[in-house]
């Protein structure tokens, strides 16, 4: 007697699904990476510390009660525990990543090389970028565009809105007294 061969699940369901390619997915920008980085930590660390004192107020209730917490829930915890720590410290590990990243940057924008050099003198006088405690960075020909999209990412449109009539009052005021064209 001849038993018929058994077949898979997968050769027994129509595959009416198509798989299409997702697109790309665009890298972040670095300083939008850096911003979010900074904010997930401090979440995380709320969530831990609101769990361990949820946890401590149901552990000080069961001593009361003189009632023993189950095993499960025990367990649960203490995974629970390590799960949001671990995220904290996966989070912080990012974090660094993304700082040593800024770090090279910053490091490849001040060293440039001669053919730049000569290209930058073309172009017109550049300002050298100093190693002052205060910004150094301040005095790179790209700040105010960054400066600009890090405000706009970072503030509420409201306040993003009153900061730019401000710069557009102080441009008006010394357009018509001659200060910017000197």
């Amino acid at each position: 007697m001849k038993t018929k061969p058994v077949k898979n699940l997968a050769d027994l369901t129509p595959n009416t699904k198509v798989l299409v390619a997702s697109p790309p997915l665009e890298a972040e920008p670095l300083h939008r990476r850096l911003a979010r980085l900074d904010r997930e930590p401090k979440k995380a660390t709320e969530e831990l510390q609101s769990f361990n004192k949820e946890w401590a107020e149901k552990n000080i209730k069961a001593q009361t009660c003189r009632l023993a917490i189950s095993t499960p829930q025990i367990t649960f915890a203490a995974n629970k525990r390590r799960e949001l720590a671990a995220r904290i410290q996966e989070i912080q590990s990012q974090l660094e990543i993304a700082n040593r990243e800024r770090r090279t940057l910053n490091v490849k924008s001040s060293q440039k090389t001669p053919a730049a050099d000569s290209a930058d003198t073309l172009a017109g006088p550049s300002k050298r970028i100093t190693n002052s405690k205060r910004c150094p960075l301040k005095e790179h020909w790209e700040w105010a565009v960054y400066f600009t999209l890090a405000a706009r990412d970072e503030l509420a449109p409201e306040l993003y809105a009153q900061v730019e009539r401000s710069a557009k009052s102080l441009l008006q005021h010394a357009l018509a007294t001659g200060v910017e064209e000197a």
